[in-house]
């Protein structure tokens, strides 16, 4: 099965969170432009592997966060 696209994942937690992309450009530390990108358009983190790879933790930790409504 193939992983679910960052973009999604992004919408589900905002959706289960009651999260605005302002609140997910907190969560990131990214500019809200940028998040705005992922949110709206797909656009997938950029930067070297590893920023890419800690962009993917920090949504898996909300994920997590998220369903144990905390």
């Amino acid at each position: 099965m193939a992983a679910k696209a960052f973009k999604a994942r992004l919408a589900a937690v905002q959706r289960a969170g009651n999260l605005h992309v302002a609140d997910l450009a907190r969560w990131f530390d990214r500019p809200h432009a940028t998040v705005r990108g992922w949110v709206e358009n797909g656009t997938e983190p950029g930067g070297g592997p590893l920023d890419i790879e800690h962009a993917h933790q920090l949504l898996g930790l909300l994920e997590t966060l998220v369903k144990q409504k905390r």
